[in-house]
């Protein structure tokens, strides 16, 4: 028994859950909780069979697992228990996610990074069907474009761009630190990944994930550099950045449809003309977000209370018509369901690993939490489960090694 549940076996079974949570985050969304389980039980066990020579520091997974604690409020605090309660089960993953990482055994860095290669080809195997399609219908689907449609993805198409804008710049970084973690000559097949990943998100044309996809480039890119005191490549870093927009506008018909019908959506918002178009209903669910914080300053609405309220606000306040979103804005968000509290809460879970221990000199970390922190001004990020687990398994798995 003790052969079958050696380190080296659980280990093993951990990087093979760890590839099934990434296809899962694209493709079976009740994979997720099953592998979660997984790797719970996974944990436990390596913690009977090995619990001697186990060491580990518990502060990042306290830290982590704050993040829960305002969903936890919004339970005692909400009329609507039953969208509360459901609140609560959508982000679990606070408390299995980094205790199952980090009672499981340490990854090496190459192991790691085998990972995150993983999740780099998944993402790109998830674009083939998604620009076979769009290519079949390149006309009609250029044109919903231009009129604020989106193009068909596997999941939420402003999260998915962010999956792509993750893996091309964790593309950029393993190609950069020259890790020869497959091989002396194979590395260079990260410089691929990261153009072809790079195309793609301008292709899709959310605009979250193309800045984030700049923003991660800009801070990994130029942290990398910095470090290797190559000024000069940085000053080249920075000219390609700030260029390369300007030749996508010009050279990609999905990436300018969607800046003009920005242009335009901005436009009906500032005459307040904008029911119905998704830039415009954005800006009024923060104000909606906001007015309801500041009767509920400490301890906010409830996250099960927060969806009602916003609508019988927005029809209050916008009698034109047009839809009641939830805030898109992750402060927001937590100020209006959790109140100030629970945003320090949120916030220390967040940025409180990524203080700790000088974990930003990391170009990963620093590009994960950078490109999530900007990606908070105008998508409520986190609130879908798929988004949540992936985050929080990159982020375990990176805080991991400096615990360990």
């Amino acid at each position: 028994m003790n052969h079958i549940f050696s380190i080296g076996n659980i280990q093993k079974a951990s990087i093979g859950l760890y590839l099934l949570l990434i296809i899962a985050l694209i493709y079976s969304f009740f994979l997720i909780t099953i592998v979660n389980i997984a790797l719970l039980v996974l944990a436990i066990i390596y913690l009977v069979f090995h619990w001697k020579g186990l060491k580990v520091n518990w502060l990042p997974v306290i830290i982590l697992a704050l993040g829960f604690a305002p969903y936890l409020m919004g339970l005692f605090n909400s009329d609507e228990t039953d969208r509360a309660l459901r609140a609560i089960q959508h982000n679990l993953s606070y408390l299995s996610l980094p205790l199952a990482v980090v009672l499981l055994p340490t990854l090496s860095t190459k192991q790691r990074n085998s990972v995150f290669t993983m999740f780099i080809l998944i993402v790109i195997a998830s674009t083939i069907p998604v620009f076979y399609k769009y290519f079949l219908n390149f006309a009609e689907i250029n044109q919903s474009l231009g009129m604020g449609k989106a193009i068909p993805t596997p999941i939420d198409h402003v999260r998915y761009s962010i999956f792509l804008s993750i893996a091309f710049v964790f593309s950029c970084i393993l190609f950069i630190t020259k890790k020869d973690f497959i091989g002396k000559y194979l590395k260079y097949a990260f410089l691929g990944t990261a153009v072809y990943l790079f195309i793609a998100v301008h292709v899709l044309a959310v605009r979250s994930g193309i800045g984030l996809s700049y923003l991660g480039l800009l801070m990994a890119g130029s942290l990398l550099l910095y470090q290797s005191k190559k000024y000069y490549i940085m000053a080249f870093l920075w000219l390609v950045i700030i260029i390369s927009p300007v030749f996508a506008y010009y050279a990609i018909p999905s990436f300018q449809n969607k800046i003009k019908y920005t242009r335009y959506d901005l436009s009906l918002s500032q005459a307040d003309k904008g029911a119905n178009y998704s830039d415009s209903e954005r800006i009024r669910s923060f104000k909606i977000g906001i007015d309801i914080w500041k009767d509920y300053k400490m301890i906010g609405i409830g996250t099960g209370d927060l969806k009602r309220e916003m609508g019988n606000r927005y029809e209050e306040k916008y009698t034109q018509g047009g839809r009641a979103f939830l805030p898109h804005n992750q402060v927001i968000k937590i100020l209006a369901s959790s109140g100030i509290l629970g945003l320090l809460l949120f916030a220390i879970s967040f940025y409180g690993p990524f203080l700790w221990n000088q974990n930003f000199r990391d170009p990963f970390i620093l590009a994960l939490v950078s490109m999530l922190t900007v990606s908070f001004l105008v998508e409520a990020t986190l609130e879908r489960s798929y988004m949540l687990a992936l985050y929080l398994l990159l982020a375990s798995l990176l805080y991991k090694k400096s615990i360990s």
